[in-house]
């Protein structure tokens, strides 16, 4: 209901009165305000309502409206404890909603709702994000004087969009914070807003402007370590058994091995396939000095540098 310094409403009208009748001519949503200092004790039932504000415009019956009513609209005060004390800002409020017919006659109040009064902080400037290895880095200027706590949103928006969730609670003199549960190449939106007040006190600025940025991945894996060639054991063709460390990187999708020969400046990848596993078999070789190199890919097609180079001399 509290949209930073405001009350946010949204109402649906009633085409009927409460005997069932149809309602003719024009409505208009009135607000009821109840004062308290003690939030968890409910308004007694048919009690008259404190203090009345219209709001929005009239419409038809079984419309529906919205409005932003500021706070400034809805000062309430408690009375002192006796004559010589002045009255009080009440810190929470009551409110419910009913509709007037053209003669200033208001129906049925609905359920109330309980609002805090406490005072929204200003809404944080936009953060920055950028793509690193580990997820979704977000930047932002520190705020002078911090609020008690920012408030992280994430939306995503795929496969359709889908709403704004908190992400995290910082300490307001927080400037940064790093978005590892992303999932890569998905889009996402990011809000800040400050938090004043805790408990049933609590309320949220309004939000800072969305960035939004797309997590993808252009980071590849790490080369694989420790690659070994030797000359393979039996008759016939000459063969070379590699072997190497696997790599441990997240999606990864397998490998690649290059040859190239003595002298030579061009690599000639060997597999057709990407490599389950770090193992290859290089069949029928001719005599000579080769190197080898192997590499790392993930499943995003992101290939690593090659490997150190291993030679070894066929005869």
């Amino acid at each position: 209901m509290r949209a930073g310094n405001a009350l946010q409403l949204s109402w649906r009208s009633s085409a009927r009165t409460s005997d069932g009748a149809g309602q003719r001519g024009f409505i208009r949503p009135v607000l009821c305000l109840w004062p308290t200092s003690r939030p968890r004790v409910p308004v007694p039932p048919n009690v008259p309502c404190p203090r009345q504000v219209p709001i929005g415009s009239a419409g038809r019956p079984g419309s529906e409206g919205a409005e932003s009513v500021p706070l400034q609209r809805l000062r309430l005060e408690l009375p002192g404890a006796g004559n010589a004390e002045p009255a009080v800002v009440a810190p929470f409020m009551y409110v419910a909603l009913a509709f007037a017919n053209a003669n200033r006659q208001v129906g049925t109040w609905s359920p109330f709702v309980l609002a805090p009064w406490t005072p929204a902080p200003p809404p944080p400037p936009p953060p920055h994000a950028v793509i690193t290895p580990e997820g979704v880095r977000l930047e932002w200027p520190a705020l002078a004087p911090p609020p008690p706590l920012l408030r992280l949103y994430r939306s995503q928006a795929a496969p359709e969009p889908l709403p704004a969730q908190p992400l995290a609670d910082l300490l307001g003199s927080a400037t940064t914070y790093l978005d590892t549960g992303i999932v890569w190449n998905a889009r996402y939106s990011y809000t800040l807003r400050a938090v004043a007040g805790a408990g049933q006190a609590e309320v949220e600025s309004l939000p800072s402007p969305a960035v939004t940025i797309v997590a993808a991945n252009r980071f590849p894996p790490p080369a694989p370590a420790e690659l070994r060639a030797v000359l393979a054991p039996g008759p016939g063709p000459a063969a070379v058994d590699l072997s190497w460390l696997p790599v441990t990187a997240p999606r990864l999708a397998g490998y690649n091995v290059y040859r190239t020969a003595a002298g030579a400046e061009q690599w000639q990848r060997l597999n057709a396939v990407l490599l389950p596993t770090p193992i290859f078999r290089d069949a029928g070789v001719s005599p000579g000095t080769y190197q080898y190199a192997a590499t790392a890919v993930d499943e995003d097609g992101n290939e690593s540098p090659r490997s150190a180079p291993v030679a070894i001399t066929i005869h």
